[in-house]
């Protein structure tokens, strides 16, 4: 079994709420998909598990692809 923990740490303490609530809520919803993922203040605790090394990978590529889309889209909307 493989696990992996990725933490990202926030500046603001409403930004990882905004994350997990617009693109991991589904995600961490469905118990196959082996992700798991939890706010604490201002971090993002997200945990990937999975019995084969590219699943693993794939499911990380594709959360972090996701994480980064609504991160760049609230600095815009910050911006403006």
């Amino acid at each position: 079994m493989i696990k992996v923990k990725l933490i990202l740490k926030y500046e603001s303490s409403w930004f990882p709420r905004a994350v997990f609530n617009t693109c991991l809520r589904e995600i961490v919803a469905e118990r196959k998909v082996g992700v798991s993922a939890r706010v604490f203040k201002n971090r993002l605790l997200i945990v990937f598990r999975g019995s084969k090394p590219s699943k693993v990978a794939e499911r990380i590529r594709s959360v972090l692809g996701l994480v980064n889309m609504v991160e760049q889209a609230i600095k815009l909307v910050d911006k403006t």
